[in-house]
C-alpha cells in the first residue's frame, strides 16, 4: 500500500481542488529535476536544482573529479527523487493550503475514494487515541 497525504485548498473542506500527494521516490523529479519543479509550480526549487547541477556538472569537468563529481551528482540526483514528494507538501503549505490527512490506499483513485467517503481521518481529528488506549504522550503518562 501507498501513502497519499491529502492537501486542501486555502478555502478549506474537501472540494474539488483537494491534491493527493503520493509519498514515495519521483522518477522524473531524479531524471529532470528542473522539469519536475517548473511543472509542480515550484520556480524558486527550479532555478536551485538548476544551479546545483550546472555546478556538479562544472565539477565533473575538472580533472581528477570525473568520478567523484558522478557519483556526486547521482547522490544529489538521488535526493531530489526521494524529498520531491515533501517539497511539493511544502510548497502548497506556503501558498495557503493545509494538510487534510494521510491516506494509506493501493492507487489515487483508491486514495480518493476512501477520502470523499470519509473513511479517513482528517489532520485535527484525534478521536484514534481513545481508541488506542495504549497510547499515550508523555504528559498524558504523568497525568494518569
Amino acid at each position: 500500500m501507498a501513502s497519499f497525504v491529502a492537501m486542501e485548498p486555502p478555502e478549506g473542506g474537501p472540494s474539488d481542488r483537494t491534491i493527493f500527494v503520493r509519498d514515495r521516490f519521483t522518477f522524473w523529479a531524479f531524471l529532470l529535476p528542473f522539469v519536475w519543479f517548473l511543472l509542480n509550480r515550484m520556480p524558486f526549487m527550479a532555478v536551485m536544482s538548476l544551479l546545483v547541477v550546472f555546478g556538479l556538472f562544472m565539477l565533473m569537468t575538472l580533472p581528477d573529479f570525473g568520478l567523484v563529481g558522478l557519483l556526486i551528482l547521482l547522490l544529489v540526483l538521488f535526493g531530489f527523487g526521494l524529498e520531491a514528494p515533501v517539497l511539493k507538501i511544502r510548497s502548497l503549505r506556503g501558498k495557503g493550503w493545509h494538510e487534510a490527512g494521510t491516506i494509506d490506499a493501493r492507487s489515487f483513485r483508491d486514495a480518493e475514494l476512501r477520502y470523499f467517503t470519509g473513511a479517513v481521518p482528517t489532520g485535527t481529528d484525534s478521536s484514534w487515541r481513545e481508541r488506542l488506549p495504549w497510547f499515550a504522550t508523555p504528559a498524558e503518562e504523568t497525568a494518569r
